[in-house]
């Protein structure tokens, strides 16, 4: 789909083992930290897998982290179109929670947690 896009995976090796001969094109973390489902261990993974992103060689115009649960909805040349006229250098989307006015099943126990 993206020909030629460069690849980081982290994967908790000590945690499910994965034959990295199995995937030639992809660059793994070197240090992968132990991560826990729903824990912010995921997000140390994270900026561990951009840092080695960004500071290695080519370095990407943009990063887009993906799950096992990701699959495109939009075609590459679409998404390339979308990040690179969109005007903006980062997207993210952020939900406020009240604690004094939680409006549905998924704020309770999102404030309870975090």
């Amino acid at each position: 789909m993206f020909r030629q896009a460069r690849i980081v995976c982290h994967h908790a090796f000590g945690q499910c083992p994965l034959r990295k001969d199995m995937f030639p094109e992809v660059e793994f973390v070197q240090a992968p930290v132990g991560t826990r489902w729903g824990d912010f261990t995921i997000n140390d993974a994270l900026l561990l897998t951009f840092r080695q992103l960004v500071e290695g060689p080519r370095a990407p115009d943009w990063v887009i982290a993906l799950s096992g649960a990701d699959y495109p909805i939009k075609s590459a040349e679409q998404i390339r179109h979308d990040l690179g006229d969109g005007g903006f250098d980062s997207y993210s989307e952020t939900v406020r929670i009240d604690p004094e006015n939680l409006r549905n099943a998924w704020e309770r126990p999102a404030y309870l947690r975090w």
